[in-house]
């Protein structure tokens, strides 16, 4: 009885879905027997479109069913400058009436572009019509020096005497070196402004970063001459600054709200290093900055690179002239789980820079130990880190309190670190520097190696000091 009656139920509820499935048919199915979009004739409001400028196309677009979408796009040497879809809505008909604006930048050439407009209705029939359009470069007559700490404005004259250099400009000066300068394409600070670019190097639009100018081999210290390409946006006397492989050491902000730039600490982010090359370094004294031996080496006179290949992001400490390495082998934050990784929570450690990366007893904040070899008894972590006089922590298998390994079962292979009861509260046991009394221990960079067994709680730490220094 029971087994007639799921039959019954089962049959309705198929008859249902057949219903449905009819009704909506049209909506599920493509017609193959559709016809394409009809695209209008294209109307723009200009001939020429000019770099930094912008073009405003009007066209008709119509379908004879239902509009999907339609795409807007400005294609130069293969390259998109301008991008747009607009949603058809079912519409018949979309009047689209849009302003396009082209990005000037480093090494925009005269050349012929196309303006594509593509459609496409629910039948995903497609119609594209295309117009050849000429990109043009701003004809800057003279460009304009602007002094950041006085406003002093200098004009930059066009120089035309090498047809193979068309865009230099250059103006005769007399400036203290280390002077900060913005260039306008207007006076009085308007129109078009370069900025210094650390990515490249090089001036950058709009950036808002000073451009320094500094000619090291001045016997009196002086910038005689300012050169400026408009076209690779190349500035001379550039005040060189410490790189490496291109990139440029700079302060930075921990987070873009911060008020203030992070202290002792410059970033130079996305440094692409292969493994087993030289790193080639500008202004760095090799034997003053130490690199992380887990990621450098140095052979004789030169740096060579011996992590994983990728772009990684390094952080110079100035107060200890040691650079520290963030990248995907050696993360500075994770969302990946013990046993790949530890954590390790407390007061007095952190790195890149000590105070602006103290976990300060916050798992939000806990320094990333990451695995780096494993076998059948044992697990070994390993990290590089900043550790004050006042260091005190502990290692944890979770982001979070428990899962502590318990200090008592450490066992300490050197001398700089040993477990310390926590004043006050009875067998709570802390990690600490042990290499002195408060008054003769200097804070430092320190290799710690943390060994985890597969089996049993038997822990062992090894540590290295790296650098020392003065400051707590």
């Amino acid at each position: 009885m029971k087994t007639n009656l799921y039959k019954l139920v089962s049959f309705y509820i198929f008859i249902g879905l057949l219903a449905v499935s009819c009704q909506n048919q049209d909506e599920m199915f493509f017609d193959p027997s559709a016809e394409a979009p009809v695209i209008g004739k294209l109307s723009l409001n200009q001939e020429q479109l000019q770099y930094g400028g912008a073009v405003k196309l009007n066209v008709e677009v119509t379908d004879a069913d239902a509009l999907s979408h339609v795409e807007i796009r400005l294609v130069a040497n293969q390259a998109v400058l301008y991008s747009k879809t607009l949603p058809g809505n079912n519409q018949k008909t979309l009047k689209v009436e849009e302003e396009i604006e082209v990005p000037f930048g480093r090494l925009c050439g005269e050349q012929l572009a196309s303006l594509e407009v593509v459609a496409t209705n629910k039948n995903v029939k497609t119609a594209e019509q295309s117009y050849e359009i000429p990109l043009e470069r701003p004809d800057f007559a003279q460009l304009y020096v602007v002094v950041g700490e006085t406003g002093e404005e200098i004009v930059l004259q066009r120089d035309e005497s090498n047809p193979l250099t068309p865009y230099l400009y250059k103006a005769t000066v007399d400036l203290p070196n280390n002077t900060n300068v913005f260039i306008y394409s207007e006076p009085e600070k308007k129109g078009m402004v370069w900025g210094f670019d650390a990515s490249t190097n090089t001036c950058e639009l709009a950036s808002s970063r000073p451009v320094s100018l500094c000619d090291s081999q001045s016997t009196e210290e002086k910038v005689r001459e300012v050169v400026f390409d408009a076209f690779s946006f190349e500035i001379s006397p550039l005040k060189k600054e410490m790189t490496v492989n291109d990139v440029v050491f700079m302060l930075y902000k921990k987070n873009a709200s911060d008020n203030d730039f992070v202290s002792n600490t410059l970033r130079a982010q996305n440094v692409s290093l292969t493994n087993g090359e030289e790193v080639r370094t500008e202004l760095i004294d090799l034997n003053v900055l130490k690199f992380d031996p887990d990621f450098f080496k140095l052979e004789g006179d030169k740096l060579m690179y011996i992590g994983q290949t990728g772009n990684v992001t390094l952080y110079m400490n100035t107060m200890f002239n040691f650079v520290f390495v963030e990248s995907a082998e050696n993360p500075l934050t994770t969302n990946v789980s013990y046993p790949e990784v530890l954590f390790v929570n407390g007061w007095g450690i952190g790195r890149p820079e000590l105070w602006n990366y103290n976990p300060d007893w916050d798992f939000n904040n806990a320094v990333i130990f990451r695995k780096v070899s494993e076998d059948a008894t044992q697990t070994v972590y390993s990290q590089t880190v900043i550790v004050s006089k006042w260091v005190q922590f502990k290692f944890y298998n979770q982001k979070d309190w428990g899962g502590e390994f318990s200090c008592p079962n450490i066992t300490f292979e050197d001398d700089n670190f040993k477990a310390v009861e926590e004043s006050g509260k009875p067998g709570n046991y802390n990690i600490s520097p042990s290499l002195g009394d408060d008054t003769s221990y200097k804070s430092a960079v320190a290799k710690i190696t943390f060994i985890v067994p597969k089996s049993g709680n038997a822990t062992r730490f090894q540590s290295t000091i790296l650098v020392e220094s003065d400051r707590d």
